[in-house]
């Protein structure tokens, strides 16, 4: 999961970032407002944790300007208290609002909880499982199963699956999944991206959906 921290305080991003990125997290940063729009336009993040008050653009401007788009899932993160500053935020289209302080475990928890809530339901009616075929994605314990066996993947080969089943159909590129699943941006002459792709094709065999290639474009998963 790929996460913006947008926060003027740089101890307090700077600190985030270092617990979301043990989390698991692939995690950029914006010190203000515009950066943040520019950032999001830019890339593709499932969460946002977004200050109120910032400069060149407070929180709640970036957040009815994003909201305009639909997604991502954005986290309201501030030490604006108050009930009428929380229902400003809520009624803007915030997911959650924190307040800070707060522990890191229960930012973390409250990530995964709004991911949680936005996850298409499977056809068993689950939020928390994706399903393909006879592929079998448990989002809670990280685990794959096919045709109910257990399967074993690397972390980044889970991050990828992941990614592409959140994505059915659509085409990814190279230099998307490495910014999304390795938190790096792509060099052509790299083939870090094809050869876990490669191994978790492999591991998915021939029986189940498939991620194959779009001849100068990138990767589809065919569910």
């Amino acid at each position: 999961m790929r996460v913006l921290i947008v926060d003027d305080d740089k101890e307090l991003n700077n600190f985030l970032r270092a617990a979301l990125k043990r989390e698991g997290f692939a995690v950029d940063q914006a010190m203000d407002g515009k950066e943040a729009l520019e950032q999001a336009r830019d890339k593709e993040y499932d969460v946002l944790l977004l200050d109120v008050a910032m400069p060149e653009l407070d929180g709640l401007s970036v957040l009815k300007e994003l909201r305009k788009a639909g997604n991502p899932a954005i986290l309201m993160v501030t030490s604006q208290g108050g009930e009428r500053a929380k229902l400003a935020g809520l009624n803007s289209g915030a997911d959650d609002y924190i307040v800070k302080p707060f522990i890191v475990s229960e930012l973390v928890a409250r990530i995964r909880a709004v991911l949680r809530r936005r996850q298409p339901a499977s056809p068993a009616g689950s939020s928390t499982v994706l399903t393909a075929g006879d592929l079998r994605l448990d989002l809670v314990k990280h685990e794959l199963q096919i045709n109910g066996k257990p399967v074993e993947l690397t972390k980044k080969e889970y991050d990828l699956l992941e990614y592409f089943m959140q994505r059915p159909g659509e085409v990814l590129t190279q230099p998307a999944l490495a910014q999304h699943v390795w938190n790096m941006e792509f060099e052509s002459d790299s083939n870090l991206v094809e050869v876990h792709i490669n191994h978790l094709r492999e591991k998915l065999g021939s029986q189940a959906p498939q991620i194959t290639t779009v001849r100068g474009v990138g990767y589809r998963f065919e569910a």
